[in-house]
């Protein structure tokens, strides 16, 4: 995957999920090492992952200046 792709463009529809979570998995491995220091060394890419993981995971993203909704986690289902 190039530098100016990111998951959100339409290019990227043939990455699978498998995919995203690992690359989410090392920026968050990033962090866990190096804390701080770690979140400004992360790129754009991964950074998008971990949205996306969050995003399918449930969580309900609060626009800026925003109050948080009354519930924030959407309960993930699975489908048959």
């Amino acid at each position: 995957m190039t530098p100016e792709k990111t998951f959100a463009d339409a290019n990227a529809m043939a990455t699978t999920l498998n995919e995203i979570a690992i690359c989410a998995s090392r920026a968050l491995g990033v962090i866990d090492r190096d804390g701080h220091r770690g979140i400004t060394s992360l790129s754009v890419i991964q950074i998008d992952a971990m949205a996306v993981m969050l995003t399918l995971l449930g969580l309900v993203p609060t626009p800026p200046g925003s109050a948080p909704p009354t519930t924030l986690l959407i309960p993930v289902t699975e489908e048959a």
